[in-house]
């Protein structure tokens, strides 16, 4: 399955290159002023993603360990497919931090499902304020396409995988219902790491937004975060670290179709996932070595 999505990744590429290379172009010409700021941001996303665990785990657990493991696990993120490094290495460390293997899997499950509902409750309140922002989007063929096809052939793949798919689902389902269980008496805890986490998806679509004016375009900010659950989307469906490739598809049809132009889409896109694909790898590297180092877990 990983080979045939590296594949369809390299031909797709390949058959772009020239409108690559333009993109590429622009993004290290473009006056860079504005995006810096985005670094901040970056960090204070990490900020919130780790109180959101000390709020939801079972024991009391030292903040400042929890920021180097939620660097490390940034890092793991961009090194295995999917996100199960960073889950794998949270239970790890909550285990060894006085949690059983069930309630270090309920505090990872909760803390996703929070964060997904958090996400859509956001899009759902700033589609309905600013229903116009839907209006932004001109659907049609370009040249960049190929990007979007690149989506439907991974959505085949999964099609094709139904049967471990269901399994999965049906066990993580089971566990989301135990989690929710086992936190009805801590209303106030999962408020609080909910309200960490709107906060982390607000950064990220703050980065997004200076990524995209970086590049020259004016792109309202519910149709951004539309784009970016469309690109989050589709890299959690991408069996490749971190989502590389669908994320960046995700972004660059979202753009396109909210009627950017294609080269500045993509190095919009391109600029976005370097400060949240590859600078929290470049931080996350010396954490993962410290926390082993120091048998954290």
């Amino acid at each position: 399955m990983s080979a045939t999505v590296t594949l369809v990744m390299i031909v797709v590429v390949w058959r772009q290159r020239t409108e690559l290379a333009a993109s590429l172009q622009l993004l290290f010409t473009a006056s860079h002023d504005d995006f810096l700021a985005a670094i901040p941001f970056v960090c204070a996303g990490i900020m919130c993603a780790a109180l959101a665990y000390k709020l939801l785990a079972f024991r009391d657990l030292p903040y400042r360990e929890l920021l180097v493991v939620e660097l490390a696990a940034g890092a793991i993120n961009r090194l295995v497919p999917s996100g199960l490094g960073g889950l794998g290495l949270h239970g790890l460390y909550l285990h060894k931090h006085r949690h059983t293997a069930a309630q270090a899997t309920v505090v990872a499950t909760v803390n996703n499902l929070l964060g997904g509902i958090v996400h859509f409750c956001l899009l759902a309140v700033l589609l309905l304020l600013y229903p116009h922002s839907m209006s932004q989007f001109h659907l049609g063929w370009s040249k960049y396409m190929g990007w979007v096809l690149l989506g439907f052939t991974l959505l085949a793949v999964g099609v094709s995988q139904f049967k471990t798919v269901r399994a999965v689902v049906g066990r993580f389902l089971r566990q989301v219902l135990r989690s929710l269980r086992q936190y009805y008496k801590r209303q106030l805890g999962m408020l609080l790491a909910a309200i960490s986490l709107l906060v982390l998806t607000t950064l990220n679509v703050v980065v997004f937004w200076l990524a995209t004016r970086t590049m020259g375009l004016q792109i309202a900010f519910a149709t951004l975060l539309l784009i970016y659950t469309a690109g989050v989307a589709l890299g959690a469906a991408m069996p490749t670290p971190g989502g590389l490739g669908g994320v960046e598809a995700g972004l660059l049809a979202g753009l396109t179709t909210a009627g950017a132009d294609s080269e500045a889409a993509l190095a919009a896109a391109l600029a976005f996932r370097f400060v949240t694909f590859w600078f929290p790898l470049l931080l996350g590297l010396p954490c993962l070595w410290y926390i082993r180092r120091r048998n954290l877990i």
